[in-house]
């Protein structure tokens, strides 16, 4: 989905909160392209914020900090703010490790290493939703943040997957995440809906518009504890088969 101004705002209030520190180790999911040039006064100032922050000298390049608002990079963004950014992806980048979510676990010298784990829509992406958030928890240490930026709704053409905010409560309970910050956000912007696709209308979609939604989660990681698998029993048909899903399943919590 790219970095827009909203989650920059969002790393300026942990950091005002006191709940990022200096120099703090960045993981993001994807190697993110920046679009803030419409916003290029608070963009500038938030590299002058992070730079102060991070103790870094203030010294700003204008045209650099233009090119890198115009769809340039999240590693040369955090970069020049003075954090210390790795990106995983399935392809080439700056700052970048090659890394499959669908398959490929955490290397052991990056385990419950990084102060802060970006996922700024990349794992609608992917179709193994289980090692995407287990290997989210995997990278962040005891006492980092993990900070979900995904769709909601719409975006039926985006990606395979949308989120609910009953996941992402049930994925803070199994792993007892404390919930630092939720969002829930409309696109685009206050445009409101948008007209539905040919593909939609012409195969049963009851409306001439279509509306996307965002959700936001922003989770810190309380405990060294192993990933949980949250188990969602609210409908099931009677009881459920504890000792059978143990064995199955030992990370799981069932949450109803």
């Amino acid at each position: 989905m790219g970095v827009t101004i909203k989650p920059l705002r969002n790393l300026s209030s942990l950091v005002a909160g006191g709940l990022l520190r200096r120099r703090a180790r960045i993981l993001e999911f994807g190697a993110q392209n920046v679009f803030c040039a419409d916003h290029g006064g608070e963009f500038a100032q938030f590299i002058r914020d992070m730079r102060a922050f991070n103790g870094v000298e203030d010294s700003l390049d204008l045209p650099r900090t233009e090119a890198i608002a115009a769809g340039g990079l999240m590693a040369d963004l955090m970069t020049e703010c003075g954090f210390d950014y790795l990106a995983i992806d399935i392809f080439a980048s700056k700052k970048t490790i090659l890394f499959d979510l669908n398959c490929d676990g955490v290397p052991g010298d990056l385990l419950s290493s990084f102060d802060l784990v970006t996922n700024f829509g990349t794992t609608e992406h992917v179709l193994n939703q289980f090692n995407c958030f287990a290997t989210a928890h995997d990278f962040a240490r005891p006492g980092g943040l993990i900070y979900h930026d995904l769709p909601m709704g719409g975006y039926f053409f985006h990606g395979y997957f949308s989120y609910t905010p009953l996941f992402f409560f049930h994925l803070a309970e199994a792993n007892e995440y404390e919930i630092v910050y939720r969002h829930y956000w409309k696109a685009p912007g206050e445009a409101g809906a948008v007209p539905a696709s040919a593909e939609l209308t012409g195969h049963g979609w009851p409306e001439a518009s279509m509306q996307d939604w965002g959700i936001e989660f922003i989770f810190r990681k309380t405990s060294a504890a192993p990933f949980r698998l949250p188990v969602e029993i609210g409908t099931s048909n009677g009881a459920v088969e504890q000792a059978f899903l143990e064995r199955k399943t030992p990370e799981m919590k069932l949450l109803g």
